[in-house]
């Protein structure tokens, strides 16, 4: 409908109210107001290949405002937002997609009446807030770094990050009974300051892959994954190296091991605790745990269990070890255990 549009200014301290759906450029497209208003039925921000701007307010959706604002699935536009966008608090839920293609993604906090949240972005998508759905999925399909603390909480929906997380932030999400799926290393460029996965509650499952990687200390502070109700935690990657660290899931075989090789758990001195669960690995996941030379205690109470014939080399330094039964029949082969703590065994080996 128009090449460049720019709307407002800087010291527009009034609002901007998009009363239609379609609003579709050749160019890019900035808006700049201390707040804007989506009244129409499910507004669309479409560009070719140029950047869609909202700077300084932030958006209020009405209930039929599904909010899509799209700079080409394939092609480079960024998409900047730098408001909290926000639902009317009328009980039914809005829609949020941004689809940046291989341009970059930044958003501010979104909450408020809020169901399905996509993000595409291979540029980089930027959290700048939180993101609280009512019951709603949040999708984030491309490597995320954290601007600022953020905490995810759903209601019920399910998280699922296709790719990498970094940023030196506190990292929270909350989903209540369901899934949390994270694809990409957390922290193997820019370590997290802390990291929570549905420690306080919710009966879902939780997958990650690698935590840091051989270089990198993946969080840099306290982490604690899922809870004593927690139905699985499937860990699939092979290096998992954070500060003190608690992996918890409700009782049997529920800490699973999947990355096929070696699988490594790391602090510098801190303590490493596998709660409630007992440890499976899968064929060739070996579990390997080394918490320093001064002494991070181990805790896997729960047992460890394997496939067929995996090895456990627990390194303790001056820290203690506790552990439970270790395998049945063929299921475990070496166990070596390294501490100048004291070592407590809570049942067979």
């Amino acid at each position: 409908g128009a090449g460049q549009v720019v709307i407002g200014n800087n010291g527009l301290t009034g609002t901007i109210t998009f009363g239609g759906t379609d609003y579709n450029t050749t160019g890019a497209q900035t808006f700049i107001a201390d707040a804007y208003s989506m009244t129409g039925a499910d507004p669309d921000f479409n560009t070719d290949n140029d950047n869609i701007s909202f700077e300084d307010g932030g958006i209020t959706l009405a209930t039929i405002s599904n909010l899509e604002v799209n700079t080409g699935s394939a092609t480079a536009g960024d998409i900047t937002i730098e408001g909290a966008i926000a639902g009317t608090s009328g009980g039914g839920t809005t829609t949020i997609t941004l689809e940046a293609g291989s341009g970059s993604v930044s958003v501010a906090a979104i909450s408020t009446d809020i169901g399905n949240v996509t993000i595409d972005g291979s540029g980089e998508v930027t959290l700048n807030g939180n993101i609280t759905t009512a019951g709603g999925n949040i999708d984030i399909n491309d490597a995320t770094n954290l601007g600022t603390a953020v905490a995810l909480t759903t209601g019920g929906g399910t998280v699922n990050f296709a790719s990498t997380i970094d940023g030196a932030q506190n990292f929270d999400i909350s989903s209540t009974g369901a899934a949390v799926t994270i694809t990409g290393t957390i922290g193997g460029d820019v370590a997290l300051a802390t990291l929570d996965i549905n420690d306080s509650s919710g009966a879902g499952t939780i997958s990650l892959k690698d935590i840091g990687d051989t270089d990198t200390q993946g969080v840099t502070g306290t982490s604690n994954i899922g809870n004593d109700t927690t139905l699985t935690l499937d860990l699939g990657g092979t290096t998992y190296k954070t500060d003190a660290v608690t992996y918890t899931t409700k009782a049997g075989e529920n800490i699973d091991l999947t990355g096929g090789a070696d699988t490594t758990f790391t602090t510098s001195n801190d303590a490493i605790t596998f709660g409630t669960g007992t440890v499976e690995m899968a064929n060739g996941s070996n579990l390997i745990i080394d918490t320093g030379t001064s002494g991070g205690a181990i805790d896997l109470t729960g047992g460890v269990m394997g496939t067929s014939s995996e090895n456990i080399t627990l390194t303790a330094g001056t820290g203690t070890v506790a552990i439970g039964a270790i395998g049945t029949g063929t299921e475990v082969a070496d166990v070596t255990i390294t501490s100048t703590g004291n070592t407590t065994f809570s049942g067979d080996f």
